[in-house]
């Protein structure tokens, strides 16, 4: 490359940046080809770390004044997606050297953040926009590196937004306009964005990871939230086909989310007692992500990480019914009055994502007649899986690889594989 990282990076923090530096900085990672990240995160650790705490530094002191120059707000969108695509790559790159570039130096920082989110009138602000990406990489890395839990950091962003914008009434308003049966677009502001978007995932990515003293209880959360929850989804899975991209983010993220709070805190069973409260609401609402679930158009936009809102939405759609087969009765109405074992066979089919796979694997198996289940060729690809997930997870113990227990992966082979013996 023609331009030095370290040395623009010099000059932008240590001169009035011009309009060139700002340009080449954002042209210098367009054109990175992400095959050679490894190598260009070795050579440029200490300058890319310079820009990433000035992008911080930057965004936590009169961010207005900057967003409002279109070749800074670009230069922000370029760094956000050279991050996202950081957390993903190989693990050539240590998972210590993502966290410090990626996570912000001190609290302070953190808090003048909110407090100009705070103070923001504008229901539209391009703060909101930029300020999600890098929110949004935060909660994509601790899901792959849940070690970085302990971070002083992440906890205070999640106790802060908890606190001051998921249980509250601004956030619970934003969920009112998302029942009504014909949305406008003019809802999807970028504040709305960032509350139900971009806050619902920073807690849902905190709460799979940790168990710990926090504000608010997951039963708390629940029966704050549940039933403008079940009203959303169940209005929406009749016409998922015209979902726009931004309630499709918002949906996705919800179901995330609620389904996060009864992992958080174990007794599943009671919490998802809590949210489906009666035999009608449970099959409901089972009926109603099984809907969102048999939108095969979907699977073509699967990814091998939770990377994008596809992958996250089938992923959690199954690991939620996963978990309700466990409860009496549920497994029979599924396997009577559903057709979830259709919806599950061209999902073992999917390649690149294992824990899908898994999952659909699980339930198939858990649903189906051993005379049908021996007529599908399906033991030896979960065997493939079964010891493909295991190796990264003994080559990864620090975290949970792809979000699948050792107890997930040993049911649903021995259940498959007792229908063959």
């Amino acid at each position: 490359m023609e331009d030095k990282l370290e040395d623009l990076v010099g000059a932008l923090t240590t001169t009035i940046s011009s309009d060139d530096i700002i340009l080449k900085l954002t042209n210098l990672l367009q054109e990175l080809d992400i095959k050679f990240y490894s190598k260009f995160i070795s050579e440029n650790f200490d300058s890319l770390y310079t820009l990433e705490q000035w992008t911080w530094k930057l965004l936590s002191k009169d961010s207005y004044q900057w967003l409002e120059q279109p070749n800074y707000f670009k230069l922000f969108t370029n760094l956000a997606l050279f991050n996202k695509n950081l957390i993903f790559i190989s693990d050539e790159i240590d998972a210590d050297k993502k966290a410090s570039l990626l996570i912000a130096e001190t609290t302070d920082t953190i808090d003048d953040i909110f407090e100009q989110i705070e103070q923001i009138t504008d229901e539209n602000n391009l703060y909101f926009t930029i300020i999600s990406l890098w929110f949004d990489n935060l909660s994509y890395l601790i899901s792959e590196y849940t070690q970085f839990i302990k971070s002083s950091i992440i906890n205070n962003i999640n106790f802060i937004i908890a606190s001051k914008f998921v249980m509250t009434d601004q956030y619970k308003f934003y969920l009112t306009q998302l029942k009504q049966s014909k949305i406008c677009q003019s809802i999807f502001t970028t504040k709305q964005l960032f509350y139900i978007k971009t806050c619902s995932f920073s807690l849902s990515s905190f709460f799979f990871c940790k168990k710990q003293t926090f504000p608010f209880t997951s039963d708390d959360i629940l029966r704050y939230l549940a039933q403008d929850y079940l009203d959303i989804i169940n209005l929406h899975s009749f016409n998922i086909q015209s979902w726009s991209k931004e309630l499709f983010s918002c949906i996705a993220h919800l179901i995330n989310f609620i389904n996060t709070c009864y992992w958080w805190c174990g007794d599943k069973e009671k919490r998802i007692k809590m949210l489906l409260s009666s035999e009608e609401i449970s099959h409901d609402h089972i009926q109603a992500l099984i809907r969102i679930l048999s939108y095969k158009l979907l699977y073509s936009q699967i990814q091998i990480h939770r990377s994008n809102d596809e992958t996250l939405l089938i992923d959690t759609i199954l690991g939620f019914l996963i978990v309700i087969s466990d409860i009496n009765g549920f497994i029979c109405f599924i396997r009577d009055k559903t057709n979830l074992v259709d919806i599950l066979l061209p999902l073992t089919k999917i390649g690149g994502n294992n824990r899908i796979n898994i999952c659909a694997y699980v339930m198939l198996g858990e649903l189906i007649s051993d005379e049908r289940l021996q007529e599908f060729k399906i033991t030896d690809n979960l065997c493939e899986y079964f010891f493909y997930t295991l190796q990264q997870a003994w080559n990864h113990p620090a975290h949970k690889f792809q979000r699948s227990t050792v107890q997930q992966l040993l049911r649903g082979k021995i259940i498959l594989f007792s229908k063959f013996i």
